[in-house]
């Protein structure tokens, strides 16, 4: 039986993309346990990855990225998310300190690999 067709040739591109440049690990590997209960970094990831989608191909507002994720398109392991998800993501992204995001930009591989850099962190935050 046939329930219903989303696009899926634009988010499929992009993710090969997100993937290509590895944003995923590197998402990973700058989320660390913080208080409170532990995040789900693929959650956090795939939500990321449908905002960044969202504003390449369909631009809105922060509030219909929910709905267009959710219903217009298809994002392969992201099912349907809520306008909290999306906000928890934008907010764990500002969390993420100036300097983790210079390390990233500036690391050839894309990724913060070295544990002694990930300490460092730690302690500047701290």
């Amino acid at each position: 039986m046939f329930l219903e067709s989303r696009p899926y040739g634009g988010t499929f591109v992009l993710d090969q993309l997100w993937h290509r440049l590895n944003i995923p690990a590197t998402i990973t590997k700058l989320d660390r346990p913080r208080r409170g209960r532990p995040r789900d970094t693929t959650v956090t990831e795939r939500v990321l990855f449908a905002l960044v989608a969202g504003r390449a191909l369909a631009p809105s507002s922060k509030l219909a990225a929910a709905d267009w994720i959710s219903h217009d398109v298809h994002i392969d392991g992201l099912p349907e998310i809520g306008e909290q998800a999306c906000y928890r993501a934008m907010d764990w992204l500002h969390a993420v300190s100036e300097h983790e995001r210079f390390i990233i930009c500036h690391n050839p591989d894309g990724a913060v690999r070295d544990a002694a850099i990930r300490d460092e962190l730690a302690t500047k935050r701290e």
